[in-house]
C-alpha cells in the first residue's frame, strides 16, 4: 500500500501539534493550508459541524440595533445558522482563507446581508457598531488570544455579546504526546490554551463572562493514516501552529503513524481521536 502521505512531491509536516496560536503569524501558512484544504474540509470536520451546532443553541436574543461579526466561518457551517436566526441583520463574516470564504459564499442563499472580509482577524474592525461577535473554532488560531479578545471587545457595542466555541487542551494530546515519542529532537512549539488561559484572556479583556461549559467530541477514524489524512484535509497542519522546527521524514511519519494504530485504536481496527472545546459566552 501506499503510505497516505507519500503521494507529496515535497513531504509536508502533517503532525497536528496544535499550539499556541501566540508563535504564529497567520498569514504565513494558516490561510495557505485552510485555502488548501477548502474541497476537503467538509468530510472531515465532523467535530467543528458537531461544535457549530451546539454554539447556535447558544446564540442569544440580540435586542439592540447593530451589525453581527463572524470570526473564521470556514466553509460556513454557523455562518448558516447566523443568517437563519437573524435575517435582517448585516453580518460581517472575517476569514483568513480566500478558498474557504468562496467555499462558504458557494452554501449560502444570495444575501445583501452578508460582507465577507478575506483577512487576519486579529486586528480586524468592523465599520459600524456590532451587537454580537461569534466563532466556532478559530479563535485558538489567532495570536496572540488576548490580544484577539480586546480587538472583539472594543468592536462590540455596550451590552453586546460574544459567543464563541475555542479548542483547548488537551485536544488530541495523546497524539502529541505519540509525536513527541517518535521525535523528542523535534518538539512541538507551543500548545493550545487551556480552559482556564481562555477565560483569563477573555476576561482580561474586558468581557463579564456569563456561561461556560466544556465538552469532549470524539471522532472515530477507519484507520490511523486516515486519522493523519483528516487531519491535513481539514487544515489544521498548516503554519507554525500545527508545526515544528522540523518536519518528520518518512520514517518518523511511519512509526507515528505505527503508534497511533497501536496506542489510540478502538479494538475494531479504527482510530480514536478526542477534541476538547469550550463554549463562552460573555458580554461587554
Amino acid at each position: 500500500t501506499v503510505h497516505p502521505f507519500e503521494s507529496t512531491a515535497r513531504m509536508p509536516e502533517l503532525l497536528p501539534e496544535i499550539c499556541a496560536v501566540n508563535s504564529v503569524n497567520p498569514s504565513t501558512g494558516v490561510a495557505e493550508r485552510f485555502s488548501a484544504a477548502a474541497t476537503t474540509y467538509d468530510s472531515n470536520a465532523q467535530v467543528q459541524r458537531e461544535a457549530a451546532a451546539q454554539l447556535a443553541a447558544w446564540l442569544p436574543h440580540v435586542p439592540q440595533p447593530g451589525a453581527l461579526l463572524e470570526i473564521g466561518c470556514g466553509t460556513g457551517a454557523l455562518t448558516r445558522e447566523l443568517i437563519r436566526r437573524y435575517p435582517q441583520r448585516p453580518l460581517h463574516v472575517v476569514e483568513i482563507s480566500a478558498s474557504m470564504v468562496e467555499r462558504c459564499r458557494a452554501t449560502l442563499p444570495a444575501s445583501g446581508q452578508i460582507r465577507f472580509h478575506v483577512e487576519d482577524a486579529a486586528g480586524f474592525l468592523p465599520s459600524e457598531p456590532v451587537a454580537l461577535a461569534t466563532s466556532n473554532c478559530a479563535l485558538h488560531w489567532i495570536a496572540p488570544l488576548h490580544q484577539t479578545m480586546r480587538t472583539l471587545h472594543d468592536g462590540l457595542m455596550p451590552g453586546g455579546a460574544l459567543v464563541a466555541s475555542i479548542m483547548i487542551e488537551p485536544t488530541l494530546g495523546a497524539l502529541r504526546e505519540l509525536r513527541t515519542e517518535v521525535a523528542p529532537h523535534k518538539p512541538p512549539r507551543g500548545k493550545l490554551p487551556s480552559r482556564e488561559e481562555a477565560l483569563h484572556a477573555i476576561q482580561e479583556a474586558g468581557f463579564a463572562v456569563a456561561a461556560t461549559e466544556t465538552r469532549m467530541f470524539t471522532q472515530i477514524h477507519a484507520s490511523a493514516g486516515a486519522f493523519l489524512r483528516a487531519l491535513h484535509e481539514t487544515g489544521v497542519t498548516g503554519g507554525a501552529v500545527s508545526r515544528s522546527h522540523q518536519p518528520l521524514n518518512r520514517s518518523e511519519l511511519r512509526d507515528l503513524e505505527a503508534l497511533c494504530q497501536q496506542c489510540l485504536g478502538d479494538g475494531q481496527g479504527g482510530v480514536r481521536a478526542e477534541y476538547h472545546v469550550l463554549f463562552v459566552r460573555a458580554e461587554r
